[in-house]
């Protein structure tokens, strides 16, 4: 995977409720609040193998019971960087079994049909995740606080780079691919005149799941005035800008019920009628997380120390 990071490349004007006004008054004032670039190269080539292996089989246990069991194995390796420009700080995520097993069983005396089935499912360490380590030196990612509209990035000298302070990409030492268990159950009774009833439920308990903690995030500091452009003095490691790290930190559970009735089709007419009920919960971030660009900050907290 061989790429750009688009991040802040071109420069990024924020504009917030600041200053008094809300965000669209700041915006037609050109007063902005926020400006993010990121200065030098960020070309990187990505190589990785994603090798999986499995094995499935079907066992007819019964006239009246059938059940599919199988596993896979799907191992995470290190990914490397063609050039050695990054080298990412974490072993091979390779214990990844995943069992899965499914049973089917005809009910005596017309009760009709249960089914049931468990599986353990592995996502993977994401190409979005760990490349955004390219923004760290010797590429930078510069924050100015209440910048000038017309030069963002005044004061700050680009020829020398070692001496600004710029935001850091902190990969945990052990992070590892999130894995989710999933199972379901249904049964579908046999009804008189063709009638359907149809009864199922379906849940998820995922675990693992990647979120970006802010860290180095302004304080409040007696002397200095609580404002945009002081965010940088606010920091409690004036060295560096704002520490973005990245944990398997999150859960997220999922749980959905549902029962139908389909009538018999009857002079072309036919029709169902069904309820749901579902619910899903998550410590900040969901099983869909990249926590890469706008999608990291979908769990950002309120403050540094609560991140759930």
């Amino acid at each position: 995977m061989s790429g750009l990071e688009q991040d802040g490349n071109r420069g990024i004007l924020t504009f917030n409720n600041d200053f008094g006004c809300d965000f669209i008054t700041n915006l037609r004032l050109g007063t902005p609040s926020l400006y993010t670039q990121a200065v030098g190269s960020t070309h990187r080539g990505y190589r990785q193998w994603l090798p999986v292996l499995f094995w499935q089989d079907q066992w007819k246990a019964s006239a009246s019971t059938d059940i599919t069991v199988g596993v896979r194995f799907e191992p995470v390796p290190t990914p490397t960087e063609a050039h050695r420009l990054d080298k990412l700080p974490y072993p091979c995520d390779c214990n990844n079994l995943a069992p899965r097993v499914g049973v089917a069983r005809r009910l005596p005396r017309g009760a009709g049909v249960l089914r049931a089935a468990y599986g353990l499912q592995y996502g993977t360490v994401f190409a979005t995740t760990y490349g955004q380590t390219r923004l760290n030196p010797p590429s930078f990612r510069l924050v100015v606080p209440q910048p000038d509209l017309h030069d963002p990035l005044r004061g700050i000298d680009l020829s020398n780079l070692a001496s600004q302070r710029s935001g850091r990409f902190v990969i945990s030492s052990n992070p590892v691919a999130p894995y989710s268990r999933q199972y379901n159950f249904s049964w579908e009774p046999r009804l008189p005149g063709n009638w359907k009833v149809q009864a199922g439920y379906v849940g998820s308990r995922s675990v693992k799941l990647f979120q970006m903690w802010f860290d180095n995030r302004a304080r409040t500091v007696a002397g200095i005035p609580q404002t945009s452009a002081t965010i940088n003095q606010r920091r409690p490691d004036p060295s560096v800008q704002e520490i973005f790290r990245i944990h398997n930190s999150s859960r997220a559970w999922f749980n959905a019920a549902r029962v139908s009735v389909v009538m018999p089709r009857a002079r072309g007419f036919s029709g169902e009628v069904a309820y749901w009920f579902s619910k899903s919960m998550d410590l900040g971030n969901d099983y869909t997380a990249t926590v890469g660009g706008a999608d990291a900050r979908l769990g950002r907290s309120q403050g540094q120390d609560f991140v759930h």
